[in-house]
């Protein structure tokens, strides 16, 4: 799973694809169906402010205003399942608990 922003994914695709998918609107339908998770902008929190534990599961913003599943990692912020380092990440907020995860 990735966490993303569905709405601006649609703004792209309205812009950046061809017309063949865009008239084809199963897609969009597609997006709207998923689950969304609270993102209350109070939940997140400024590296300047507090850093994360060592190895939490964790949701960061970066300075382009993307947002990856990562890890606090020995100082370094790291994309979860790729372990690619995260530059200039900006806010940081706990991954939130997944319908299902007790």
């Amino acid at each position: 799973m990735r966490l993303i922003d569905a709405d601006k994914m649609k703004e792209y695709m309205k812009v950046f694809t061809n017309k063949e998918l865009m008239e084809n609107e199963e897609v969009f339908e597609i997006i709207d169906e998923q689950p969304t998770t609270n993102c209350d902008k109070t939940q997140w929190i400024s590296v300047k402010d507090k850093l994360p534990n060592n190895n939490e599961r964790i949701i960061v913003i970066d300075e382009y205003s993307d947002i990856h599943r990562a890890k606090f990692e020995g100082g370094c912020w790291r994309e979860l399942y790729t372990w690619f380092d995260i530059p200039n990440v900006e806010l940081w907020m706990p991954e939130p608990e997944l319908p299902g995860e007790h």
